[in-house]
């Protein structure tokens, strides 16, 4: 919800408005972004199979948090800088939209996968439903959230108005990312059933290591006995 307040409506939008209504500005920017996405979504993959996915979503939520900074940078680089520039203002953009789609590369690979590994395989249907539906209202949540603050900022497409939906919506995007720094691979299915069968064996062996120890000292109580009649 929060990624399509600003990603889904406005986005394409602040752009075309930044870059003086150049096309190609637009275009190349947001190509940055899928880029970024395509190439770490690899690197991701590879990462969550060699590697545990609860640090991998962990690096995500670094990266995630860095995309929140760097857009607040750049959408106010003019008020920074003091003047109107162009070219640092696009450029600054340009970098947070990688670390955007380098942050949507991360945490989708490592979330879908530890949430496909933390459920039995016979009960993921209602759980991946669930998921899907969720999915679909918080997209439409997005735009909608930007449409009321419009309404509350001014429903007019300028510069000043855009940089305010961008900054509200990816600020919103700030509490999902640091909730990936809760997840843990030891909740997994198979994880969870490999530690409950290890504590089960180490439970029946210190029970068995008992009954031994009480069967010597049975023998050996038995043998003074014999020995002192």
């Amino acid at each position: 919800a929060a990624r399509g307040g600003w990603s889904f409506s406005v986005l394409s939008g602040y752009l075309y408005v930044l870059s003086n209504n150049s096309n190609w500005s637009v275009g190349l920017a947001e190509g940055i972004q899928g880029g970024a996405q395509a190439l770490v979504a690899i690197f991701g993959g590879v990462l969550a199979d060699s590697w545990r996915r609860d640090r991998v979503l962990a690096l995500a939520g670094i990266v995630g948090l860095l995309a929140v900074g760097t857009t607040f940078l750049a959408v106010n680089m003019s008020y920074i800088a003091g003047e109107d520039t162009f070219n640092l203002d696009y450029i600054s953009i340009c970098v947070a939209l990688a670390f955007w789609g380098s942050y949507q590369g991360l945490w989708n690979t490592g979330l879908e996968t530890i949430f496909a590994d933390s459920i039995p395989k016979q009960q993921r249907t209602k759980p991946t439903t669930i998921k899907y539906i969720l999915n679909l209202i918080s997209t439409v949540t997005g735009p909608v959230i930007a449409i009321f603050l419009f309404l509350g900022f001014g429903d007019k497409w300028n510069i000043t108005e855009l940089r305010t939906v961008m900054m509200v919506g990816a600020g919103l995007c700030a509490p999902p990312a640091l909730l990936l720094f809760t997840f843990s691979d030891d909740d997994m299915v198979e994880r969870s059933r490999r530690r409950r069968t290890v504590s089960r064996y180490r439970r029946l062996s210190a029970g068995e290591n008992h009954r031994d120890g009480l069967d010597a000292n049975h023998h050996q109580q038995q043998q003074q006995q014999h020995q002192q009649q």
